[in-house]
């Protein structure tokens, strides 16, 4: 069960990570894409995260096992 979670994990990140360019070609610095970075990946990957795991529980709620 190691190898499919480091699996899933590297493409969990590595899917926003890929696009950073697109994200941060309009900072005006290199300390505010750093910073947008530090507050939005995480926190919005989290959110995400939290997203999916709710939906599925509600479908396990209403569905079924």
């Amino acid at each position: 069960t190691f190898v499919p979670a480091v699996t899933a994990q590297v493409g969990f990140w590595a899917t926003l990570s890929l696009n950073i360019p697109d994200f941060t070609r309009y900072a005006k610095s290199q300390a505010s894409q750093l910073a947008g970075q530090l507050i939005g990946l995480p926190v919005f990957m989290a959110l995400f995260t939290f997203v999916g795991l709710a939906v599925t529980s509600a479908t396990q709620v209403i569905f079924g096992s």
